[in-house]
């Protein structure tokens, strides 16, 4: 994954973890943010990119948490946990915050000279 695409994938969950989005329910972020995460996972699922899934992850999480703490200010950790967290993980309405690190990465394996061709080699090289 290139720098670009990553950056472009954080702002995103930035954006709508941002505290001008207080007014909204844990579930309309949740909903906004996973098809963004599952998109970016699965299309980059052939690269070898298990520890940038992981780190997005971890900021995708944390960028929640922080949203959640931002909107329940005097809170404490015991509530945020018994309100929010279902399986330590982030949920609500049966709807939870998506792994990307949950998508198993398979190198794309170039077959090289195994790759079948309708033309003779020999007469293209010739």
């Amino acid at each position: 994954m290139s720098k670009p695409n990553f950056e472009a994938v954080k702002q995103k969950v930035k954006a709508w973890t941002k505290r001008n989005r207080l007014n909204l329910f844990l579930l309309d972020i949740l909903e906004a943010i996973n098809p963004i995460l599952r998109g970016v996972a699965n299309y980059f699922r052939h690269a070898a990119v298990k520890h940038t899934l992981h780190y997005l992850t971890w900021y995708s999480w944390w960028r929640v948490m922080r949203w959640i703490r931002a909107k329940h200010p005097h809170a404490n950790w015991t509530w945020l946990r018994r309100r929010y967290f279902g399986k330590d993980r982030i949920s609500e309405a049966g709807v939870t915050l998506y792994r990307p690190d949950s998508v198993p990465v398979t190198e794309y394996k170039y077959r090289g000279s195994k790759i079948p061709t309708p033309w003779d080699t020999a007469t293209a090289l010739g």
